[in-house]
């Protein structure tokens, strides 16, 4: 649970070349279209999230999956304006805002831009997803959570690998022995 300051923005990954999604004429879409990956993302200094949310830009229900569960009431949350993050308000009891539209702080230094923690966040998080660029988008989750337990306390290396194998030992996944050895048709 993310509480105190919570920084949230969205950020995008691009979707393989072979499942972009043309115009009428041809031409590729603009913009935050169905060929972008939106991912949301929070992080309260300490903790992070990121939580893939299908493609396109966001709306309020998307926005309210994506964070809801994750900030606690009371806090505040620090955002560009984007409207459906007007559901957060709506819905969580004693949330506060603090808004930073994106004209406000284009070409500011790091050091006073005040949406800094979150675009340092997905600076890092693209820059993860660029050095393994062969991901699969299907499962783009699953990076996102390995880049999340790297980022995420325990800082402590050996704490680290503690939490990540008690999870994986809770993890209840049966594979048959069958379906295991069962010749792959490609």
């Amino acid at each position: 649970m993310l509480s105190g300051r919570v920084y949230i923005d969205e950020t995008y990954f691009p979707v393989y070349p072979s499942d972009f999604v043309h115009n009428t004429d041809g031409s590729r879409l603009r913009g935050l279209s169905r060929n972008s990956i939106s991912v949301s993302c929070a992080t309260d200094g300490v903790h992070k999230i990121l939580i893939a949310i299908g493609r396109g830009k966001p709306d309020a229900e998307r926005t309210w999956l994506a964070y809801g569960s994750h900030i606690l009431p009371g806090s505040t949350i620090v955002h560009d304006g984007e409207n459906g993050h007007s559901v957060l308000l709506k819905r969580i009891p004693g949330l506060r805002e603090e808004i930073h539209t994106t004209e406000e702080t284009r070409g500011l230094p790091d050091r006073e831009n005040p949406m800094d923690p979150i675009n340092d966040f997905h600076r890092l998080a693209k820059l993860f997803m660029r050095a393994h660029g062969a991901y699969s988008r299907e499962h783009i989750q699953d990076w996102l959570n390995v880049f999340s337990m790297m980022s995420n306390p325990p800082f402590d290396r050996k704490a680290k690998i503690r939490e990540l194998l008690k999870r994986v030992m809770e993890m209840r996944i049966r594979l048959k022995y069958r379906d295991f050895y069962k010749k792959k048709h490609l």
